[in-house]
């Protein structure tokens, strides 16, 4: 089956997504590291009405924590819910950005990041020649496996496995991916990510 072809204008579009999906995986990222430290971001602790919002660490009592974030960071938590939504918005941003560059195939009408190179959409990676970007993409690809079934799937190999999340190198190694990617465009199309370099290694 011949593979889906782009417009330009379509792909422009897409670099654009890309940009929210990067900026939240960042975002979610840095929240995360504040929280396993032990304090809340400081958005969380600002008044609300002039009453302190009962997430402050300041003005929660102990708590016995939910164990997803206690299988991935080893400690307890004062604020569980929020711990949890945290890594699971970041596991989300992960998962999609994962799938854009990784995925092989067309599927469901989803942009890849193949679409980008019509020309070569097949071999486009051949020319990173980066010895370790095989595999750092088998990493990425089994945490984009494992956040697939913890998110999407309430099986009983997800209740019964305990999660590690290596947040902070899941981060590093997707926008390792992401910046091998961004560097085998065509100038045209590599200017459209103009705006996620900053986050890039």
């Amino acid at each position: 089956m011949a593979r889906k072809h782009y417009v330009a204008a379509d792909l422009k579009t897409v670099a654009q997504k890309i940009e929210y999906e990067v900026d939240m995986l960042v975002g979610l990222a840095q929240e995360w590291r504040e929280l396993a430290r032990g304090s809340l971001p400081e958005s969380a602790c600002r008044p609300l009405n002039s009453v302190p919002s009962p997430m402050c660490a300041s003005t929660l009592g102990p708590s016995n924590g939910i164990r997803l974030f206690q299988e991935t960071t080893g400690r307890a938590t004062r604020s569980p819910i929020l711990h949890n939504a945290i890594l699971e918005a970041f596991l989300l941003h992960f998962r999609c950005l994962a799938e854009f560059l990784l995925e092989k195939e067309d599927s469901g009408g989803a942009v890849r990041s193949f679409h980008f190179f019509p020309d070569n959409p097949h071999n486009w990676t051949d020319n990173l020649r980066d010895e370790n970007l095989p595999r750092v993409e088998k990493q990425v690809d089994d945490w984009r496996h494992e956040a697939s079934k913890h998110l999407a799937h309430l099986s009983a190999e997800r209740v019964a496995h305990k999660h590690q999340w290596p947040v902070e190198e899941m981060e590093q190694k997707l926008l390792f991916r992401l910046s091998a990617f961004v560097k085998a465009l065509p100038d045209e199309r590599n200017a459209w990510f103009e705006p996620v370099l900053s986050h890039l290694p």
